[in-house]
């Protein structure tokens, strides 16, 4: 597969407000830039096992001029029961016109963010009722772009970080035997980003690596359990359990958001093959949390209806 594309962006921009100091406006911004790009993607496949795809793409930019960026995914089927496989690919992301050239936290000095991605796991299907997944990931990106805001200025700026490097794993599970079900998955996450300045922009004498990866939760775990009664009754249940998170405070340090556990319950009874009647019942313990600060989830609630399909 091979082809090519052209990306065009314009922004025009307006900015007037008024108040006790008087009426403002900013100077206008008028900001175009386009990129031409040649891609291509091979697959290669044999009898013995292997799958490999390979591509690249060529990216000639208005602003920054040329990149190239590649993917390569080999797997290799080891018995009808087990699979290996490897992902790695590069990326590339210039930044945006608003980030450029925007009059308020614009930064015309931006470098483009380039990240290199590897995943490698292994896949297991012991029974036909049974299946596992293993994956583990690792990313590293140059120069990626944060927000800042200084509290003590009132400024706010976009600037690139020396570097982000995230980390972490995924289990997945699905057994399905005999009217039992279940299903589930388990993911780590970690990373950190190195960089000359905090949060809020101010420089900090050289390079210092901290966690920055805010309403990310390092441990997260989902399980389903259910049971078909009959061919017309199914009732099953999810737990999610996701821990303790931080959130990032312009002007101050990062909060705190608290580790919590849910519980739902589903159920429905088919009645032919035209209508599903069920009822769906979420959050059982009317669990108080927040996924962000200052904005409490849905508590417990329930819905319930008929289907009709046809």
């Amino acid at each position: 597969m091979a082809g090519s594309d052209i990306r065009l962006n314009k922004t025009v921009q307006n900015y007037y407000s008024t108040g006790m100091f008087g009426p403002y406006t900013a100077p206008e911004l008028d900001a175009d830039m386009n990129q031409f790009t040649v891609y291509a993607s091979l697959v290669y496949k044999n009898k013995s096992g292997w799958n490999v795809e390979g591509g690249g793409r060529w990216n000639k930019h208005s602003e920054y001029g040329d990149n190239f960026s590649f993917t390569f995914n080999p797997s290799y089927q080891v018995s009808r029961k087990v699979k290996t496989y490897v992902n790695v690919y590069s990326a590339y992301k210039v930044p945006t016109l608003y980030q450029l050239y925007d009059p308020f936290a614009g930064n015309n000095t931006l470098q483009p963010e380039k990240a290199l991605v590897g995943e490698a796991g292994v896949s297991i299907a012991p029974t036909t009722s049974l299946s596992i997944r293993l994956t583990g990931f690792y990313s590293r990106t140059k120069n990626i772009i944060l927000y800042t805001y200084d509290p003590l200025n009132f400024t706010s700026l976009y600037q690139n970080a020396s570097l982000q490097k995230n980390h972490g794993a995924e289990l997945e599970w699905s057994f399905r035997k005999k009217g039992w079900l279940v299903n589930g998955n388990y993911t780590f996450t970690d990373g950190k980003t190195t960089a000359g300045f905090d949060g809020t922009g101010t420089p900090v004498g050289k390079d210092t690596s901290y966690f920055n990866l805010y309403h990310i939760p390092k441990h997260a775990l989902n399980v389903e359990l259910g049971y078909q009664f009959t061919k017309a009754l199914l009732v099953k249940t999810s737990i999610r359990l996701v821990s303790k998170r931080e959130e990032f405070v312009y002007g101050s340090s990062p909060a705190p958001l608290k580790a919590y556990t849910t519980i739902d319950l589903y159920g429905e009874y088919r009645v032919g093959k035209a209508f599903r009647f069920f009822a769906d019942l979420r959050n059982l313990g009317d669990v108080k949390y927040m996924d962000v600060l200052g904005y409490n989830a849905r508590g417990m609630n329930v819905a319930g209806g008929v289907r009709f399909e046809f």
